[in-house]
């Protein structure tokens, strides 16, 4: 049985709330990825280890979320404000069935918006801390 980290966990809780597939299939016109972004989809969440920590640290697990978007520059608005109302000062929750138990989500810094690259792919970040227990 292969354990699942806070980071994954994560990841799939904000697929399945923000009905998006989980790592996609290259077909999908967005998808919820962890740990490392793929080049395609153009829309895509990706949930990053900032500072991972084992569950029961005191100090929490600090998390990474970016955003990325084609042209449209509502898409990602609109995903940053459903994840902050989903994690912003959340407490008592499961991300995944069998998972770590999270007694409280902080935002350490809301989303921003962090340049456009080359392609003109856009892109917003914001940081996170998990407190959870095994």
């Amino acid at each position: 049985m292969t354990v699942m980290s806070v980071i994954e966990q994560l990841a799939r809780y904000l697929a399945a709330k923000l009905r998006l597939p989980f790592e996609g299939n290259g077909d999908d016109a967005a998808a919820v990825f962890f740990g490392c972004m793929p080049d395609e989809p153009a829309r895509a969440v990706c949930v990053y280890a900032s500072d991972l920590r084992a569950p029961g640290d005191p100090d929490g697990a600090r998390v990474r979320i970016l955003i990325r978007s084609d042209a449209d520059g509502a898409w990602p608005l609109n995903v940053a404000m459903r994840i902050l109302d989903l994690l912003d000062e959340r407490r008592d929750l499961l991300l995944a069935p069998e998972g770590d138990y999270v007694n409280r989500v902080e935002t350490e810094r809301g989303f921003e918006f962090t340049g456009i690259n080359d392609d003109d792919k856009q892109y917003y970040a914001a940081d996170f801390r998990v407190y959870a227990c095994p």
